[in-house]
């Protein structure tokens, strides 16, 4: 009996331990540069891009926001419907959660959460 309550014991700190590396976190922080490299690694993931929202502009679709990093990046996004970007302040940096979609050489955002840094 004891040998099988120390066997539940040591399965569920390596559990806690690989929950703790990330492994079990569908979303990761990556950087644009990342993005734009290698596009077809993270087409159809959620990640999180940290980036300073810079300006949005109408089109077809609906609004384009872009997303710039400190060195200059850009990547464009989308906000989801239930996403509000109306308090969203220029050349402040923020958390953008969301899939990332791929039309040939086009990336795109899709934004489900924004957070301030």
């Amino acid at each position: 009996m004891n040998k099988s309550i120390l066997l539940i014991v040591v399965m569920g700190f390596i559990l806690l331990a690989v929950w703790m590396s990330g492994c079990f976190n569908e979303n990761r922080t990556i950087s644009i540069v990342e993005l734009s490299h290698y596009p077809d690694k993270y087409a159809d993931t959620n990640v999180t891009v940290k980036g300073y929202y810079v300006t949005r502009t109408e089109d077809l679709w609906g609004w384009i926001y872009t997303i710039r990093d400190g060195a200059g990046n850009v990547i464009v996004a989308e906000l989801l419907e239930n996403v509000d970007g109306s308090n969203l302040v220029p050349d402040t940096e923020y958390y953008w959660t969301g899939k990332i979609v791929q039309d040939k050489d086009f990336i795109k955002l899709i934004v489900s959460d924004i957070k301030a840094v």
